[in-house]
């Protein structure tokens, strides 16, 4: 899910909807910013940046408090969504979940479509304003990473055939696991990119 708090708040609030959001533990000066909005983020906004810093980044920002039933909820009504397609979801965190199609090939033949018709079922069924990016790959570590390429909203396939040419284009941080350290653990063993680390 993108953005899920913060895209959860402008849900429920059509008031709040294509404006800088920032769901917050609490909404006070020093409060953190456990959830900025597409909009927030677009104006410099990040995860764990202190509200008043936030602000200063963006002044016509939206602190809210946090509502984590409100998140359950729609939590729950996102895994409905996705068990319609198979049994084998697994949810990673609130905002994140695996299905795994392993067992489903031969009913359903068209991933691209039917990844389409899952984005579709969210608006419909969950909320016209939450968005989801979708990752389709042979593996969870690749769906997760094609998921990640393109934000909010997106849709990406790593398969044989391009999985060189989508890694190519990346950094090592890019990698679902890899942060700055173990970036430069690898730069220091000789692996300098994605690719390489294939």
């Amino acid at each position: 899910m993108n953005s899920f708090f913060a895209t959860c708040e402008q849900q429920v609030n059509f008031y709040l909807r294509n404006k800088p959001v920032a769901v917050c533990v609490y909404p006070g000066k020093f409060g953190a910013v456990i959830a900025p909005s597409i909009e927030a983020k677009k104006k410099g906004v990040k995860l764990g940046m202190r509200l008043d810093e936030a602000m200063r980044k963006c002044p016509e920002l939206i602190p809210l408090e946090t509502h984590p039933n409100r998140y359950r909820e729609f939590h729950v009504e996102i895994m409905n969504v996705l068990r319609k397609y198979s049994e084998n979801v697994i949810p990673k965190s609130i905002d994140e979940a695996f299905i795994n199609f392993s067992d489903c090939k031969f009913k359903h033949d068209d991933f691209v479509e039917l990844a389409k018709q899952i984005k579709e079922d969210i608006r419909k069924d969950v909320g016209d304003y939450i968005k989801c990016s979708i990752g389709i790959a042979p593996n969870e570590f690749l769906a997760k990473l094609a998921s990640d390429i393109k934000k909010p909203d997106g849709l990406t396939v790593i398969s044989s055939e391009n999985i060189d040419e989508v890694l190519n284009k990346l950094s090592l941080t890019d990698l679902p696991g890899i942060a700055k350290a173990m970036a430069l653990r690898l730069k220091t063993a000789g692996i300098e990119t994605p690719l390489q680390l294939r």
